[in-house]
């Protein structure tokens, strides 16, 4: 008996594109600890610090201390 091929659908949903790590300035402090509300850790240091975690992106964009580096 012969087999009719058939066509197998991937039911998993495409993956998300990788989100760019977005560098920012510290406009008080050339090194120290944050700690954002998504519970990561992030080090400042030389003044910047950089992320790709869209919360963490947010946190910074909302914080009055930092301002978005020139790319």
């Amino acid at each position: 008996m012969a087999r009719t091929p058939t066509t197998q659908r991937s039911t998993a949903e495409p993956a998300p594109a990788e989100q760019l790590p977005v560098t920012y300035r510290d406009t008080k402090f050339k090194a120290r600890t944050l700690l954002p509300p998504s519970g990561g850790v992030l080090a400042v240091q030389g003044g910047e610090v950089a992320t790709a975690d869209p919360d963490e992106i947010a946190w910074l964009d909302r914080h009055p201390d930092f301002e978005r580096a020139a790319e």
